[in-house]
This record gives C-alpha cells, sequence and structure tokens, in this order.
C-alpha cells in the first residue's frame, strides 16, 4: 500500500522552546555519512508545558512507524479472522471484528482515506 507522506522514519529535538520533527538522516552504520538532508515535517510549540511539547512532537515522529506496525497487525487478524477456530466463544470473535474494525479506522485516519 503506497502513501503520500514524507517517508519515515522521523526524529524529533527540542531547541529555544519550541520542539521540531524532521526526517531521520540515513546513516550508514559505523560512520557519521548522511545520504540526504532531513526535511523539517512540524513544528510544535504553544503547548501549555515544554513537556506537553516534547510528548507531542514524539507522537508525530513516531507517525510513520506506528503506521506501518498499524498495516502489519490490521494484515495478521485478517489471517486470523479466515482460520480463527469455530470453537472460540462469540464474545472473542466479536472482540476480533472490533479490533481489525478499530485497526482499519486508525490507518483511514492516519492515511486520509475512507
Amino acid at each position: 500500500m503506497s502513501t503520500t507522506h514524507t517517508p519515515g522514519p522521523w526524529e524529533y529535538f527540542g531547541r529555544h522552546k519550541a520542539w521540531f520533527v524532521c526526517t531521520k538522516p540515513a546513516v550508514t552504520p559505523g560512520e557519521i555519512v548522511t545520504t540526504h538532508e532531513p526535511t523539517l515535517i512540524a513544528e510544535v510549540r504553544e503547548s501549555n508545558t515544554i513537556q506537553e511539547q516534547e510528548a507531542n512532537a514524539r507522537l508525530i515522529a513516531a507517525g510513520p512507524a506506528n503506521l506501518e506496525q498499524l498495516r502489519d497487525a490490521a494484515e495478521l487478524l485478517q489471517l486470523a479472522r479466515k482460520y480463527f477456530p469455530k470453537a472460540v466463544t462469540n464474545s472473542d470473535r466479536f472482540k476480533l471484528e472490533l479490533t481489525i474494525a478499530g485497526i482499519s479506522k486508525a490507518i483511514c485516519a492516519t492515511t486520509g482515506q475512507s
């Protein structure tokens, strides 16, 4: 599934009473060589506290990795639905369906798809 957002990974850092989220430069292990300049994704300011600013920046920076994990979980749960044992209680089956629906909704909200 393709995405239209700036590819991850993203990282965050604080400077001058603000937090910034940018693409993480590609670095070869053991070297300090970047293959591209970081791209600014977001600037977090005006929160109640510096701790809240950092928490918001951390949440934004985790976006691409979280989306990838949601997609993996959705795929795994679809497989579980297919092979779910018939002996499982209806309440457990209902929980599985609710979880699949919730993950699908989160992916749609993240990607802007309906």
